[in-house]
């Protein structure tokens, strides 16, 4: 046997003792005792506490319920008999009928076997197989067939009516209801014993199989001798009584090995369990251990009763209230710890690469900073290449003869090379600029060339933007005008104008030879610029135009 906690002890020896009581109070007389059908109430009592204990032992709902209708059908056979033999002894028809009653338990309680073995060990979820149910259709048939004897006669064949026991034969459907009962339950025998080698209970396999055998042999010994086996006129027990204790105890001895999950066992289940826990009473009194539990002293339990108590850095004590009194256990905090370490840890460890990304975008920065204004100040260099070399030669001559013009033209030089830089600079962060920008670059200039007696204006007339790469080539052009006419000119007018367009026009009395402006003619017009050069009245004019939408007035 294995080995039992006090829980299962009780419920084994005690159905066990109760079948025992049972037996014998069929087996002695107990008339001395002014008892009648002892035994079949004390049956019907087994039946009905088994019943209620297995309402609160089985886990399954699907098993509960089918074991709990196989059993009331064998409280059914005992009343059944009870009212046969007590309440309606002396009505032949009722007696009949509760005769033939008798096969219905012996026709369901197979097929409630037989569904209950099929389903051990399946989940609720799991549908039945329609087999089953085809074979609960047949012992409703065989339940109804039995019930109608005395339209067909299959089952018995009465001869007489005036004693029902002694005045029959077994007909067709006796025999088909004895060989249903004894199909269906070894087949229930089979599946349970082929789930038990499955399980973790298989080295126990012959606890329910032995009950099952010496049931069967109650009842092949039952037949055997025609009818309740005796002793010197004493019956030793009934078919009711045999089947009743196959259908018990077999189940029983299921419960027992744990081959169906049970609500029992579980002070065992505790105190070998590692958990550091224990339960008390209301009196916060330890009532269970487990395996591993913790000694605490009273104002610690009162205490986490309250709220949680930390025992240790690694060691939380926590409770909850339950039915009858507290649970206490202990959080091991080891690993939430280390977690919380690693945790800082990999923090620190972020914050320093983020640190680290911070400083190299910083440089990044710094070096993108540098490596575009070196392109520019390259770019800037390259542009004004000619005018600085020109304007290191006419610093040699200021320098040699103290020639004024030479220092005029340095100041109209450095004048373009300043502004030409700025409007670079302004370019390289805006796709267009103010018309106003070029004007103030060219007056600079203008004002800059009455150092070397030419007479100049600009003016300028409306506002608007013009893309920032023509805007800095329309200064540029200005610049090489200035710089062919600085010797020969006296005089020079410019004149800005937006409308519908933007229209730069130069004048002046010195030459402006077109042939010296036929490359750069070729790439304004690839530009997107209109430029027209010529003379009229000693006057020489250089027309620029750029279309800005509309046509021009």
């Amino acid at each position: 046997m294995p080995q039992l906690d006090r829980e299962q002890r009780i419920l084994f020896f005690g159905f066990a003792g109760a079948f025992v009581a049972a037996w014998l109070a069929g087996f002695i007389n107990v008339s001395f005792l002014q008892i009648k059908h002892a035994s079949t109430i004390m049956y019907s009592g087994i039946i009905v506490v088994w019943i209620l204990t297995v309402q609160e032992r089985v886990v399954s709902q699907t098993v509960r319920r089918l074991l709990v209708t196989g059993a009331l059908f064998l409280l059914l056979l005992f009343i059944l008999r009870f009212c046969r033999w007590d309440v309606f002894e002396y009505d032949v028809s009722a007696d009949q009928y509760f005769w033939y009653a008798y096969y219905i338990p012996f026709t369901v309680v197979p097929i409630t076997s037989l569904h209950t073995a099929v389903r051990v060990g399946k989940s609720e979820t799991e549908k039945t197989p329609k087999w089953i149910w085809l074979l609960w259709g047949i012992a409703v048939i065989l339940g109804a067939l039995g019930m109608t004897n005395n339209l067909h006669s299959l089952m018995f064949r009465i001869q007489e009516r005036g004693s029902v026991e002694s005045t029959f034969e077994y007909g067709p459907l006796y025999y088909l209801v004895f060989a249903w009962c004894v199909i269906l339950t070894i087949l229930s025998f089979a599946v349970l014993m082929r789930r038990c080698t499955l399980s973790a209970s298989r080295e126990l396999w012959y606890v329910p199989f032995l009950i099952g055998i010496f049931g069967t042999i109650l009842i092949v010994l039952y037949f055997a001798a025609g009818g309740s086996p005796t002793i010197h006129g004493w019956k030793l027990y009934n078919l009711q009584e045999a089947y009743s204790f196959i259908f018990i105890g077999f189940w029983e001895g299921c419960f027992q090995i744990g081959l169906i999950p049970t609500n029992t066992g579980y002070v065992t289940l505790y105190s070998g369990a590692t958990l550091q826990s224990f339960i008390t009473n209301n009196d916060k009194e330890p009532v269970y251990h487990s395996g591993n539990a913790l000694l605490l002293t009273k104002e610690q339990i009162d205490a986490a009763t309250v709220q949680e108590v930390l025992l240790t850095d690694s060691l939380r004590l926590r409770s909850a209230p339950t039915r009858n009194g507290y649970v206490f256990w202990a959080d091991d905090l080891t690993a939430i710890n280390q977690i919380h370490a690693d945790l800082e840890e990999a923090t620190r460890q972020m914050n320093a690469e983020n640190t680290l990304l911070e400083y190299e975008n910083r440089l990044k920065e710094q070096r993108t900073y540098y490596e575009l204004h070196n392109r520019l100040y390259d770019e800037i260099a390259t542009c004004v290449q000619p005018q600085l070399e020109k304007l290191k030669s006419f610093l040699q001559k200021a320098k040699q003869k103290n020639d004024k013009n030479a220092l005029a033209a340095l100041a109209v030089l450095g004048a373009y090379i300043k502004r030409r830089a700025n409007l670079t600079l302004i370019a390289e962060s805006k796709n267009s600029m103010e018309v106003s920008d070029l004007y103030f670059s060219i007056k600079e200039s203008v004002d800059y060339l009455t150092l070397t007696g030419i007479a100049g204006n600009a003016q300028i007339s409306g506002t608007g933007e013009v893309p920032s790469d023509l805007l800095i080539k329309v200064y540029d052009l200005f610049e090489a005008v200035v710089e062919e006419i600085i010797h020969t000119a006296t005089s020079l007018i410019v004149n800005l104008s937006v409308q519908n367009g933007f229209q730069m026009r130069m004048m002046t009395d010195a030459f402006i030879n077109s042939s010296d402006f036929e490359n750069r003619l070729g790439t304004c017009q690839s530009a997107g610029l209109q430029l027209d050069i010529g003379t009229e009245d000693n006057v020489s004019f250089l027309s620029l135009f750029i279309h800005m939408g509309g046509d021009e007035e």
